[in-house]
């Protein structure tokens, strides 16, 4: 499977993301059947455990993105909140070197904190979870809580996640996005307060 895909990254990559309409050919953007395509590839191959062209792939993608002139801010919450920006056997939520890579090549302010408030603008949820990701261990603490909290506008702390969970499968009938994104602010909130020993809330 590797190798399939290592193959098809390096032909997309050379061939670009340009398409050619041929008569009786119904023409569709790379966003609608490249992207969704490559993002499957970015989870088969994690589930491999083959994580050498993640970030190549999420390069790719931003560029067929990019060229569509399509909200880059969506993308990025979208591959944000689909852990496709991190590596699965990793504690770290992002990689540091593709983000360098992305805002220096690829034009996009990602290491900017007004860049990632627009990522999750209303979006309550997903704006939780990306928090919960960015903060440190002892993100329960007063200070390091409210102080990234109050720049994103919204107070993420141990009941306000668990407020937000809990309304996203309260509802009748939950969907499969809903269950998704509830079942990783638990995951996300369970770990962080197991590494501060509080086993009881876990």
């Amino acid at each position: 499977i590797f190798d399939d895909a290592r193959s098809a990254v390096g032909l997309w990559s050379k061939m670009g993301t340009s398409h050619h309409s041929s008569p009786g050919v119904i023409f569709q953007q790379p966003s609608e059947t490249l992207v969704p395509l490559l993002c499957s590839l970015v989870d088969l191959l994690a589930m491999k455990g083959h994580f050498e062209l993640q970030f190549e792939l999420c390069k790719l993608i931003i560029t067929m993105w990019k060229q569509e002139n399509l909200p880059i801010e969506k993308l990025l919450s979208m591959l944000f909140i689909n852990r496709r920006l991190n590596h699965a056997c990793c504690h770290l939520p992002v990689d540091q070197i593709f983000f360098s890579y992305v805002a220096e090549h690829l034009g996009v302010d990602c290491r900017n904190t007004l860049f990632w408030r627009n990522c999750f603008k209303g979006d309550y949820p997903s704006l939780s979870m990306f928090l919960q990701q960015l903060w440190p261990v002892e993100f329960f603490s007063q200070p390091c809580e409210y102080s990234l909290g109050n720049q994103f506008g919204f107070n993420a702390n141990v009941d306000g996640i668990v407020k937000v969970a809990s309304s996203l499968v309260s509802e009748v009938p939950s969907n499969n996005q809903s269950t998704y994104l509830a079942g990783w602010l638990y995951y996300d909130l369970s770990e962080r307060l197991l590494s501060r020993g509080q086993l009881l809330q876990v």
